[in-house]
């Protein structure tokens, strides 16, 4: 091959035409190859693109002289049949594609010919051209899997041309209610929790794309074993934070914590619970009646969950008083250490309560949600802690008041010496 033979401007940078290296074999002898030198260079698609079924794409080349015509091509085999797109197109550099046809294919590629000399271009790589986007394959848990962990990490296969997941869980085989329905999950997996032990669930995932969603996949089945996590943190219901004149037998209430078998209750006359008057485990209610408690006092209490794998830590403290005496202290029951609590409820939808406890008041503070990608959602709270003991709610929107989409979301609690992070759910 010599200079003469290379159609003009074929090797300057962003001119059309262009050379083409393939079929290259290696033997004893050396290395033999196939050379394609042409006048029509084709810009997209060129390789590595999802083209769905149904859509209109835009096919682009470069040709060195203007003019003519040109047929365009398509093949779902990596060029071992073509099909006619359309022919006789102007050479004016593009065309729009309008009937993508409902096929699925991962070896397609896009040929355009120049009528004037024959000369042609494909696709430098191959491309998906995707009619539906296929079922989920999943890996775990297994269909009949048992003794699985109460926070297991649901996988499946990843599915071209998805661009995220929706995953069903549920105790009833026909997911009449449902435990989790999780739309847009954005990775082929999912780190669940709180799952009941020794309870057989269902699970089925689909795949969701720009043209539609997939059927479910078979559903699956599985039974957990034994709790393999923490219990929640217990959130306190009543009496309310600062309530006065209770009575002497007050009845001390709380929500049902996650994975919870007992729980442990502390009440004392300080915030700091040293010498409490009552420690009190294995408590399997959510509430507990006290008694002989003395008129016109203060009293401090939390509580803590229990299960066989661990323990919670102490819900945020409330304070009451007997009687209609009040404390001229500050009104904020003090803390030992920071302290960042799990969000109640969890999963939410719309709207989530934060707890947490501050044991420096001069220290400035911020609580700021983020996306699992680490990218700000929204500062929930900045500045001076108003109490040491607080509650912020969430309503599942970001700073411009617009709602976020379902899916895992981490809090921050910061301070200038100190910084804890927990995960919750939206689930829509």
């Amino acid at each position: 091959m010599n200079e003469a033979t290379s159609p003009s401007g074929f090797s300057s940078t962003g001119t059309a035409g262009g050379l083409k290296i393939f079929n290259i074999t290696h033997t004893d002898d050396g290395v033999t190859f196939d050379i394609h030198i042409s006048d029509i260079k084709l810009v997209s698609p060129d390789g590595g693109e999802a083209w769905f079924g149904g859509t209109h794409k835009t096919i682009q080349w470069k040709t060195r002289t203007t003019g003519g015509t040109v047929d365009i091509e398509l093949t779902t085999d990596d060029g071992d049949s073509w099909s006619t797109i359309a022919s006789g197109v102007p050479n004016n550099g593009s065309y729009n594609w309008t009937d993508i046809p409902m096929v699925f294919s991962d070896q397609a590629r896009i040929r355009v010919t120049l009528n004037s000399n024959g000369h042609w271009d494909t696709s430098t790589d191959l491309f998906n051209v995707i009619g539906e986007v296929a079922v989920p394959t999943t890996h775990y848990p297994e269909n009949g899997a048992i003794a699985v962990e109460t926070n297991p990490t649901f996988q499946w296969d990843a599915v071209p041309g998805a661009n995220g997941y929706h995953l069903q869980l549920s105790m009833e085989e026909d997911f009449s209610d449902l435990v989790l329905d999780l739309i847009q999950l954005p990775r082929e997996f999912y780190d669940a929790s709180l799952l009941l032990p020794y309870t057989q669930y269902y699970w089925r995932v689909a795949s969701s794309s720009e043209v539609g969603n997939s059927d479910y996949c078979v559903a699956q089945s599985f039974t957990t074993g034994s709790i393999t996590e923490d219990p929640e943190t217990p959130i306190l219901i009543a009496p309310a934070h600062l309530a006065t004149n209770q009575p002497l037998d007050v009845l001390l209430e709380w929500e049902e914590a996650g994975l919870a078998d007992t729980y442990y209750l502390q009440l004392s006359n300080n915030a700091y619970f040293t010498d409490p008057i009552i420690e009190m485990g294995e408590i399997e209610e959510t509430s507990y009646r006290l008694a002989n408690l003395q008129p016109n006092r203060n009293y401090f209490w939390r509580v803590g969950a229990v299960n066989n794998y661990g323990s919670s830590g102490f819900s945020v403290a409330r304070r009451f008083g007997t009687g209609t005496w009040v404390s001229t202290e500050d009104e904020s029951a003090p803390a030992l250490e920071n302290q960042l609590f799990q969000n109640y409820p969890n999963p939410f939808n719309p709207t989530t309560t934060i707890s947490f406890s501050i044991k420096d008041m001069d220290e400035e503070i911020s609580l700021v949600i983020y996306n699992t990608r680490g990218q700000k959602i929204r500062t929930l709270y900045k500045g001076m802690p108003a109490s040491s003991n607080m509650n912020v709610n969430w309503d599942g929107k970001d700073e411009s008041g617009e709602s976020v989409s379902s899916g895992i979301y981490l809090y921050r609690l910061r301070g200038e010496s100190f910084s804890h992070a927990r995960k919750m759910l939206l689930s829509k």
